[in-house]
């Protein structure tokens, strides 16, 4: 075997322990990610979401959250979500189990609870202003302001693929979006008067 051709097995010799090194590498790096991602979901599983159980005043599902504590009353054959997190909370009724994208119901009734921590929440006529020059008007169907018990609130209703209702109010440092997904159908009503339900059953946990 000649000089050239033994430098030649060489150079590739060398490009085959490189490449195996890159290779464990990268794996390990995957890895890791996919066990910090595992990790992450378990926490959030494990801490993110409080606990629902039967009111025995009402006979409706009650939900206590965690933190911040609050409560909320639910029509009984409302289900929480597995995949809630904690700044996102998703019920679903029977009839809606199945259907996991809460924008194109078509069936049965979605309700999501989003929470905004801020040390710095702004003014509600300030959030009011950034909420209807955020969305677009050509879908929006009605809004007003209302209490929620004694806090002021304000709730719009939109028809943008489905039918979603939300109402918006300040608390204990933490901006509350309470939203309805439904279909527009003949159940519409039905379940409006079941979120409007929902919204004033909130209440502040000791």
């Amino acid at each position: 075997m000649n000089k050239n051709s033994k430098a030649i097995l060489l150079i590739i010799f060398s490009l085959i322990i490189i490449g195996f090194v890159v290779f464990i590498k990268i794996n390990n790096i995957n890895n890791q990610s996919k066990s910090q991602t595992n990790s992450f979901k378990k926490i959030n599983n494990s801490t993110n979401v409080g606990v629902t159980k039967l009111d025995a005043k009402t006979g409706k599902l009650k939900y206590i959250n965690n933190e911040p504590k609050f409560s909320l009353l639910l029509p009984n054959d409302f289900e929480l979500d597995k995949t809630s997190l904690l700044n996102s909370i998703i019920f679903f009724n029977q009839k809606a189990i199945n259907q996991n994208e809460g924008l194109d119901l078509t069936q049965g009734m979605k309700l999501e609870v989003s929470l905004v921590k801020s040390e710095d929440i702004t003014l509600m006529d300030n959030i009011i202003l950034q909420i209807m020059n955020e969305i677009d008007q050509k879908y929006l169907i009605s809004n007003r302001r209302l209490n929620v018990g004694n806090i002021p609130a304000f709730e719009y209703t939109m028809n943008l693929m489905s039918y979603i209702s939300t109402t918006v109010f300040i608390q204990d440092g933490y901006q509350f979006n309470i939203a309805a997904y439904m279909p527009d159908d003949k159940d519409r009503n039905k379940y409006l008067e079941q979120y409007y339900d929902i919204v004033q059953s909130f209440s502040l946990e000791e």
